[in-house]
C-alpha cells in the first residue's frame, strides 16, 4: 500500500475517533510524524472495541429499558420541583441506577406526601375563606334589609304627621270660617253659639264620653247639637283638634 493510500486510510480512522470524542494528543503526534501504520492498527482496534461496547450497551439498555425510563421520570421530576442535587447528579452519571431510584424515590414520596399536605391545608382555608364570605354577603342583606325597613317605617311616619297636620290645618281653616259666620250672622241663636264656639270656652273633652253632655259639632255640612257629630266637636272629643269622638 502506497503512503498516500495508508494517509488517507488513516484519515478515515481520524474521522472515526473523532466522532466517538477519542481522537487526541497521542494521535496526533503519530499522525503528525506520518506514522499511519501504527494508526492504522491501533485505530481499528479502537474502534471495534468501541462498537463491541456500543452493541453491548444497546442490548443492555434494551433489557433494562424499564428501569432507564423510571430513572428519567424521577429525574424529570425531581428537576421539576428543584430537588436534583449533585450527589442524584453523580449516582446518574456513574448509572447507579438502583441507588438512585431508591433515595430519590423516597425523596419523591415525601415531597408528595408534604405537597397533599399543603393542597389539603390550603383548601380548608379556601373553606373558610368562602364561609366567611357568605356570612358577610348574609350579614349585609340583612342590615341592609332592615336599613331599607327603617327608612320605609319613618317615610310612613312622615306621611302620617303630613296628613295629620294637613287635615288639622283644613278643619281649623273651616272651624275659622264657621265662626266667622256664626258671628257675623247676629241675633240670638248665633249669640249663643259665638259663645260656645269661642276659644275661650274651658269646656273641654274630659275622656268621659258617657257622662259628656250634649255640645256643639259639625256633622254631614251643617253644626249639630247633641252627641253624634264627628266633625268639629266643640269640646275637642276624642281627636282633639281634629273634632273625631267615639260617640256615632
Amino acid at each position: 500500500m502506497l503512503k498516500s493510500e495508508k494517509k488517507a486510510a488513516a484519515d478515515e480512522i481520524k474521522k472515526e475517533l473523532e466522532k466517538i470524542n477519542a481522537w487526541n494528543n497521542f494521535w496526533q503526534t503519530n499522525y503528525d510524524s506520518g506514522d499511519y501504520d501504527y494508526i492504522l492498527e491501533l485505530g481499528k482496534k479502537v474502534l471495534l472495541e468501541h462498537h463491541h461496547r456500543k452493541r453491548l450497551r444497546a442490548q443492555w439498555e434494551e433489557e433494562n429499558a424499564e428501569m432507564l425510563k423510571k430513572v428519567e421520570e424521577i429525574r424529570e421530576r425531581l428537576i421539576k420541583i428543584d430537588f436534583w442535587f449533585d450527589f442524584y447528579q453523580k449516582m446518574y452519571d456513574d448509572e447507579q441506577y438502583e441507588l438512585l431510584i431508591r433515595q430519590a424515590g423516597r425523596c419523591l414520596e415525601e415531597n408528595e406526601e408534604n405537597r397533599l399536605n399543603a393542597m389539603k391545608a390550603m383548601e380548608e382555608e379556601e373553606k373558610r375563606e368562602q364561609e366567611e364570605r357568605k356570612r358577610r354577603a348574609l350579614e349585609r342583606k340583612r342590615e341592609e334589609k332592615e336599613e331599607l325597613e327603617r327608612e320605609t317605617r319613618e317615610m310612613i311616619e312622615r306621611v302620617k304627621e303630613e296628613w295629620a297636620e294637613q287635615q288639622e290645618a283644613e278643619m281649623e281653616r273651616r272651624l275659622a270660617a264657621k265662626r266667622y259666620k256664626v258671628k257675623s250672622g247676629g241675633g240670638l241663636l248665633s249669640g249663643l253659639l259665638n259663645i260656645f264656639l269661642s276659644e275661650d270656652n274651658g269646656d273641654r273633652c274630659d275622656g268621659d264620653c258617657d257622662n259628656c253632655p250634649s255640645h256643639y259639632g259639625y256633622r254631614y255640612g251643617r253644626w249639630y247639637y247633641g252627641h253624634g257629630h264627628m266633625h268639629g266637636c266643640e269640646r275637642g272629643g276624642n281627636g282633639g283638634a281634629s273634632g273625631r269622638t267615639l260617640r256615632n
